[in-house]
C-alpha cells in the first residue's frame, strides 16, 4: 500500500486507529503516548475542517451549475416567447402531444415546422408552451438535455472536488505537517513494530 493510502486506510479504519493507540497506550512512556494523542487529535479537526470546506466548494459548485442552468432555461423559454416545457412524441409529420393528466395535440405546421425534414430521426422531442399551454416552439431532445445536465454536470464535478481535495490533503498532511508525520509513524510503527519509527514521533 502507497504511504498516501496507508494514511487514508488509517484515518478511516477506526477499529484499527482504536486498537493502535490502545497498543500504544500500553506500551509507550507517557511522553511519546501523549505526542501520538495530540497529533490524533489534531488530524482529525485538520481533516474534519477540510472536510468542511470541501463541502462547502461543492455546494458553490452545485448552486452555480444550477443558477447556469436556469438562466439557459429563461433564455431559451424567452426566446421562444414560452413559460415551460414538456417532453412530448411525434405523432404525425405535423403533430406532437403529451400526457398530464390529459393529452394536448397541437400542429406544428403553424410554426412553420415538418418534422419529417426538421427532426427526422427523433420521436420524442421537447415542447416549449405558454401560460395558456398553447405550443411556441418545438426542440429537439439533444438541445434540452444541454440544459438539463448542467445541474446534473456540477453534482458530479462536485463530489469530484470533494475526492480530489481529501486526497490531495492526504498528501500534504502526511509530508509537511509535523502532526501528521508523528501519525504516520505510529501507524508504521504499530503495524511494523519498528522502534526506529519512535523517533520521528519524539522529536
Amino acid at each position: 500500500m502507497s504511504k498516501a493510502g496507508l494514511f487514508l486506510h488509517t484515518t478511516i479504519n477506526f477499529d484499527e486507529v482504536a486498537a493502535a493507540l490502545d497498543y500504544g497506550q500500553r506500551t509507550l512512556d507517557h511522553a511519546t503516548y501523549a505526542k501520538v494523542t495530540n497529533a490524533f487529535k489534531k488530524m482529525i479537526f485538520h481533516c474534519l475542517l477540510w472536510i468542511f470546506i470541501s463541502i462547502i466548494i461543492c455546494c458553490g459548485t452545485v448552486l452555480l451549475s444550477h443558477h447556469i442552468q436556469n438562466l439557459k432555461t429563461n433564455e431559451l423559454l424567452t426566446a421562444y416567447n414560452a413559460t415551460t416545457f414538456r417532453g412530448g412524441v411525434r405523432t404525425s409529420p405535423t403533430t406532437v402531444m403529451y400526457t398530464e393528466g390529459s393529452s394536448y395535440q397541437y400542429d406544428v405546421s403553424r410554426l412553420g415546422l415538418n418534422l419529417d425534414t426538421d427532426f427526422p430521426h427523433q420521436r420524442a422531442l421537447t415542447l416549449l408552451l405558454d401560460d395558456q399551454n398553447q405550443l411556441k416552439g418545438v426542440i429537439s431532445n439533444d438541445e434540452s438535455n444541454k440544459i438539463t445536465d448542467i445541474f446534473a454536470f456540477g453534482l458530479v464535478f462536485g463530489m469530484i472536488e470533494i475526492a480530489v481535495i481529501m486526497i490531495v490533503y492526504a498528501f500534504f498532511v502526511r509530508k509537511h505537517t509535523s502532526y501528521g508525520k508523528k501519525w504516520y509513524a505510529f501507524m508504521k510503527w504499530f503495524e511494523t513494530r519498528d522502534d526506529t519509527l519512535l523517533d520521528i514521533i519524539r522529536e
